[in-house]
């Protein structure tokens, strides 16, 4: 064995630590150590998404507390777990709203009032109300129009018969447009 088959083979044998540093260089390869490093991190990351989001909140300091143990799932399918109030966490959603956005108009509803639900109800059964009130209106300009009288009815006919002039009445019956041809006539 000459002596760069010697360095190679020992440098294939040394552990991952023991690799020497490499001097700067200039090129945009990477060593193979570096590949070595770049595919153990991979490696230790969690593989479900689940367990993924619990690593980042540990690596960013959150962790559960070992004081209220969580109680074991129930062997039984049809059981609900339902948490004690020293089980519940102190902080909910609703306490961590941005209020910076409230207006005296629109104001936040401080967390755990129960107001918004009702405002809301009251909001949208005023919404109902003009709704309704729009449809009375125009059912009303509807009933405006009136159908003619018989006396009407009676004085158009007798002036169609006078008139001897073949008018042609669509399904739509007399119209004003038909009552203002024949007055004019």
């Amino acid at each position: 064995m000459n002596e760069d088959e010697n360095n190679e083979y020992k440098l294939k044998m040394m552990k991952h630590d023991q690799l020497p540093q490499p001097c700067l260089s200039f090129s945009f390869i990477p060593h193979l150590y570096q590949l070595i490093e770049i595919g153990s991190d991979t490696q230790s990351l969690p593989k479900s998404a689940i367990q993924r989001i619990a690593h980042k909140l540990r690596s960013l300091g959150f962790t559960e507390d070992p004081q209220n143990p969580s109680p074991n799932p129930s062997p039984n399918a049809g059981e609900i777990f339902i948490p004690l109030p020293h089980q519940l966490p102190k902080h909910r959603v609703g306490h961590t709203l941005d209020t910076s956005w409230s207006t005296p108009e629109n104001p936040v509803p401080v967390p755990g009032t129960g107001s918004a639900i009702s405002r809301y109800h009251d909001l949208r059964r005023e919404v109902i109300k003009q709704k309704v009130m729009e449809k009375k209106e125009e059912e009303g300009a509807k009933r405006e129009e009136k159908a003619p009288t018989l006396a009407e009815l009676r004085r158009l006919r007798k002036m169609g018969i006078e008139l001897r002039k073949k008018l042609k009445v669509g399904k739509a019956g007399i119209t004003e447009g038909i009552v203002k041809h024949e007055e004019d006539s």
